[in-house]
């Protein structure tokens, strides 16, 4: 025999799982905006964590200029990228703006992106598409022009960690 439902509920109901499913949809358009340099970024809020003042970075030599060496994140060793060197910019300076992005568990990758600042959350409605500022590398998905004219630049975090140029950090 069928379950009896009141009219009521049923709407209630409705009107809980609608509500539901549109802040899934407002929430999968917002990205965390971050920036390095002049270059702006957003990052998938799927794909990037937690976001932490800069701890003391501990050098591994031999490698890249732009690998910062290792992060002791409660416990865990972290490799710090610095974001803007990684994309061609200047060293990114350690100070009370900056920050690292810690990359998600999911992307089985325990990683973190030090960035200048951190802006915020930014709704890619909220934004037009534009041109990348430089020539897109195969990470960068797609370039937004926000109000102001700056362009922002969408990083899929899971290409950037099976990139080849993202994994070798060895200088030699």
């Amino acid at each position: 025999m069928a379950r009896r439902v009141k009219l009521t509920d049923f709407q209630r109901a409705l009107s809980e799982r609608l509500a539901q499913a549109a802040n899934r949809k407002v929430a999968s358009s917002n990205r965390l905006g971050v920036s390095t340099g002049q270059r702006h970024w957003l990052l998938r809020l799927d794909q990037a964590g937690e976001v932490l003042f800069a701890p003391d970075l501990h050098e591994v030599p031999l490698t890249k200029s732009w690998f910062r060496g290792v992060a002791n994140v409660r416990g865990h060793l972290v490799s710090v990228t610095d974001w803007s060197e990684f994309c061609g910019g200047a060293p990114a300076a350690l100070n009370y703006r900056s920050r690292m992005v810690l990359l998600s568990e999911r992307l089985g990758m325990p990683a973190a992106l030090l960035v200048g600042t951190v802006a915020g959350l930014r709704s890619i409605d909220a934004l037009e598409r534009a041109e990348p500022s430089a020539a897109p590398a195969p990470w960068t998905v797609a370039a937004y022009k926000d109000a102001d004219g700056r362009i922002w630049e969408e990083v899929d975090l899971a290409r950037l960690v099976s990139d080849a140029s993202f994994l070798h950090v060895a200088a030699i």
